[in-house]
């Protein structure tokens, strides 16, 4: 008999990728359809998401090219890197005053710190500046909410005149993103856009209908998700501003983090993680399918490694174990290290005492905009950014 191993860092959240209905749902429609478009089946996935208040697409990727040519986004999270972007760090950080903007882009989840935007406060200062608000959900679909449809579902927000994506692939299996915003936008980019395969499409159909039917999964995901913080919590492990099922665990050091992973691993637990200098973290996410059982074995592993591996000092010696469940508004946990506040380390090179100028960000979203542009087809952007041009989406509008 081999090792039974824990996955502590699951992609698949939810277990709906594995789940067998789906599996068949999928290998079923490949069979009849191999990697052809099936609109039926593009039109079923859509309605599950449409409402009489925002016209919804489906698009294979999500472009850099939705801010327009020329066009300047005021990027909300530190974690998200934009081309063009001029990062703030609270809605009260946006300028009242702003030439050539052409909207705030917020990320859902982050991955990274497992907090979420204050969408509200962002809708209030995107409706004083009459500016739309950018929602880029790539995690949250399927897990947040009070019907599992995202960070905006959580917060009980519409995005009107907005724009909002849902990331498949993730919590719900399929390919490419869920747009929905004002229906000339929309339309210009259903225009864009064939069909998606239709047995990619089916996998997120018949993962919502299963999800719909079975409920206990996310419930499962969050009661899973605080038993973890609770752990973290005992073993004085720094988790931040975490309220979601995205749990990072402060390390600093990269030989820190390191070190940890290796023990991890020869205790059969496997996680992934962020190796950067002074913000190295775990990485952990506890999928639904995980049974009591193999929880235990988790918890006496985890314990077993915490002995030995180094933890570095906490300041705060208390943190209330909250989470934000469907039903609640929670974004952040309230009280958390100054050092998960003083930039991402997904893209700075400095150590979590430092916080990058103004200007080393502006010539990382520079950077960052021509990589993204040098792997991207030309084509492409010409005839994106000529679509959403032609829509009035972007422009300020005049208050009636």
């Amino acid at each position: 008999m081999g090792t039974r191993w824990v996955n502590a860092s699951a992609t698949d959240i939810l277990g709906l990728a594995s789940d067998l209905r789906v599996r068949e749902a999928v290998a079923s429609t490949y069979k009849r359809l191999g990697a052809s478009p099936s609109e039926p089946t593009l039109d079923a996935l859509l309605a599950l998401f449409s409402s009489s208040k925002r016209s919804v697409t489906w698009v294979a990727e999500l472009p850099t090219y939705l801010m327009g040519e020329g066009r300047l986004i005021v990027e909300a999270d530190p974690g998200c890197r934009i081309a063009g972007a001029v990062p703030v760090d609270s809605p009260e950080a946006v300028p009242r005053s702003l030439r050539g903007i052409s909207g705030i882009f917020l990320e859902g989840v982050h991955p990274l710190r497992g907090s979420l935007p204050p969408i509200p406060r962002y809708v209030e200062v995107a409706e004083r500046l009459k500016i739309p608000l950018f929602v880029c959900d790539n995690l949250g679909v399927g897990v947040l909410g009070r019907n599992g449809l995202g960070v905006c579902d959580h917060f009980g927000v519409n995005l009107l005149p907005g724009i909002g994506t849902l990331a498949l692939g993730h919590a719900i299996p399929g390919s490419g993103w869920i747009v929905f915003g004002p229906g000339e936008m929309v339309k210009a980019l259903r225009s864009l856009e064939p069909a998606p395969p239709g047995f990619q499409a089916v996998a997120a159909v018949r993962s919502l209908e299963i999800l719909d039917a079975e409920p206990q999964r996310r419930t499962r995901v969050f009661d899973l998700a605080e038993r973890l913080l609770h752990l973290l919590s005992e073993l004085d492990l720094d988790t931040g501003p975490c309220v979601t099922p995205w749990i990072p665990v402060w390390l600093g050091a990269e030989e820190h983090c390191e070190t940890w992973l290796r023990a991890l691993a020869e205790n059969a637990i496997a996680a992934t993680a962020l190796l950067a200098p002074g913000s190295s973290r775990l990485l952990l996410r506890l999928p639904a399918t995980l049974s009591d059982e193999a929880w235990e074995l988790f918890e006496r592993a985890f314990r077993k490694v915490a002995r030995r591996a180094p933890i570095p000092t906490k300041e705060n010696a208390f943190r209330k174990v909250e989470l934000a469940r469907p039903g609640t508004f929670l974004a952040s946990a309230s009280e958390f290290d100054a050092r998960w506040a003083t930039g991402d380390a997904r893209s700075q090179a400095h150590s979590d005492s430092e916080e990058a100028s103004a200007r080393e960000r502006v010539l990382t979203a520079l950077e960052t905009w021509t990589w993204r542009g040098a792997n991207a087809s030309s084509r492409t952007i010409r005839r994106a950014t000529e679509a959403l041009r032609n829509t009035s989406l972007f422009t300020n509008r005049k208050k009636d």
